[in-house]
């Protein structure tokens, strides 16, 4: 998987292309809107790639010390060079043990889908914070992403996971997670899935 996000120049000019770009802006807009309104003292960003949302966040929440990781060094690179205070941008596996954790939110873009949903679930939750909240976007199952799983899997040599909202927020619940589904858009069949640790 990692060889497919080596290239995050081309990844970016990728969602220049106007369907691309609707629907990360869609998604985007989705996501801020469940932003908490009061500012965590620190927050972590999965799958950050170049701080596309980071950038979002630093804005959203200007006091907050930001935790952004990626797997790509080529990515995080080119984040850094966006030099957002109070951002802490790494090159790290999620599924390994991060450093740092406790975190009150957790915020990630269209990454969980590309994880081990069980596994990714229980780093998720002991990344959490008691009482912390996760908002993660993903995909599902429709025409426009079935294409897209076929490309991915050509490309990254691995899968996407494109279960139904329900089966996968079942899978949050397992791992002692409370869960909230919320559509965004029908074509790519996006839903915003809000999370927090009891």
């Amino acid at each position: 998987m990692r060889a497919y996000y080596e290239y995050p120049l081309l990844r970016e000019l990728a969602f220049l292309w106007p369907p691309l770009f609707y629907w990360r802006q869609v998604t985007l807009r989705a996501l801020l809107r469940h932003l908490p309104d009061e500012a965590p003292p620190r927050l972590l960003e999965i799958g950050c790639a170049t701080g596309f949302l980071t950038r979002k966040l630093r804005e959203r929440y200007p006091g907050t010390e930001i935790w952004a990781v990626d797997l790509s060094r080529r990515a995080i690179r080119r984040a850094q060079r966006r030099r957002l205070p109070g951002v802490h941008f790494r090159v790290a596996d999620f599924l390994d043990r991060l450093p740092q954790r406790g975190f009150p939110l957790v915020v990630s873009m269209n990454v969980f889908q590309l994880l081990p949903q069980d596994l990714a679930f229980q780093r998720l939750r002991d990344l959490l914070a008691p009482g912390g909240r996760a908002l993660l976007t993903l995909t599902s199952e429709t025409l426009l992403t079935r294409w897209h799983r076929r490309l991915y899997r050509a490309l990254a040599r691995s899968d996407v996971c494109l279960d139904s909202p329900e089966t996968v927020a079942r899978r949050a619940r397992a791992v002692g997670l409370a869960v909230e589904l919320a559509p965004i858009e029908a074509t790519e069949g996006s839903y915003l899935l809000t999370l927090q640790r009891l």
